[in-house]
């Protein structure tokens, strides 16, 4: 919830605040205040209606795994058709209020030449919005829209996703380390396999490494790859085995034999699982992580 607020609110208003202070068109006219108040409201319904289309895209093709800017790119070019409309009746809203912007934008009649001016208008936008997606999985490792990280990473690369960024100065001190586990790449299923694995592209009988939950989603991995399925995360707790994970965040449940290190930050800790993934621990488990990894490092 933490990061689609970031991203959907705090990051377009940032946004719109630097483009009204550089003098972005129709700031100079207005002013700063109705300047702002004119460009975030565009910004702002831009980005979401962006974000929902670029969001069913990812949905609708995650099977053919298209790059993150492929479904920007899609997504701008569906959503401008509404945010025609938006725009025609923003720009009229506005003039309507301030004769000046009246004079100065005439605004005009459907035409092909408004058309072609609102393209002209809106295709800086597109660079801006890759730029934002992209940037914000690079500073925090949450990617919208990825389905090669996220949703499914290609065979043998490792998975570099943050879910929580962990608060605190305080310098990284090793946890017990669960030094050479059980190897989670060699590992048999040994477990009833869950029913929701019959729905997954992934091998049956593959080892699961982790589950994720994502709203009415699951992101699940093994050691190569990943998969995600439309399904409750508590119903897929329900069907996995717990002699061999268990549930070491709200939304996250990891396979003890997967985890490689476990590093402590603060009062928190995160684990690094066999295939690069790391995986947040809550502080209601943090007391079970440590004691299985204790007991498997024993082993």
């Amino acid at each position: 919830m933490l990061h689609f607020v970031v991203f959907f609110l705090l990051v377009p208003f940032g946004f719109a605040a630097w483009a009204t202070a550089i003098g972005m068109t129709p700031a100079p006219l207005l002013g700063f205040g109705p300047g702002f108040v004119y460009i975030a409201s565009q910004v702002l319904v831009a980005w979401w209606i962006n974000g929902l289309v670029a969001g069913w895209l990812t949905g609708v093709l995650r099977d053919y795994r298209p790059r993150v800017w492929q479904i920007l790119c899609a997504a701008f070019w569906i959503a401008w058709l509404p945010l025609i409309v938006f725009y025609y009746g923003h720009a009229s809203f506005f003039a309507s209020i301030f004769p000046e912007l009246a004079a100065d934008a005439a605004i005009q009649p459907f035409s092909w030449g408004y058309l072609l001016e609102l393209l002209r208008y809106s295709l800086p936008f597109l660079p801006v919005w890759i730029a934002a997606v992209y940037g914000y999985n690079l500073i925090t490792g949450v990617g919208w829209f990825d389905t090669n990280h996220i949703v499914g990473a290609p065979a043998g690369e490792a998975t570099p996703l943050v879910t929580e960024q962990v608060a605190g100065a305080a310098a990284e001190q090793a946890a017990p380390p669960a030094v050479n586990m059980v190897g989670a790449e060699g590992a048999a299923a040994t477990a009833t396999v869950p029913t929701f694995m019959k729905h997954s592209r992934l091998k049956p009988d593959s080892a699961l490494l982790a589950v994720k939950a994502d709203e009415h989603y699951i992101h699940i991995w093994n050691c190569n790859e990943s998969d995600m399925l439309r399904y409750r995360f508590r119903d897929a707790l329900e069907e996995l085995d717990s002699n061999i994970g268990a549930q070491v965040h709200r939304s996250w449940w990891v396979r003890w034999d997967a985890i490689n290190q476990c590093r402590r930050k603060g009062r928190s800790l995160r684990l690094t699982l066999s295939n690069g993934l790391r995986v947040p621990v809550s502080l209601a488990h943090k007391a079970a992580v440590l004691e299985a990894i204790k007991r498997r490092s024993n082993v």
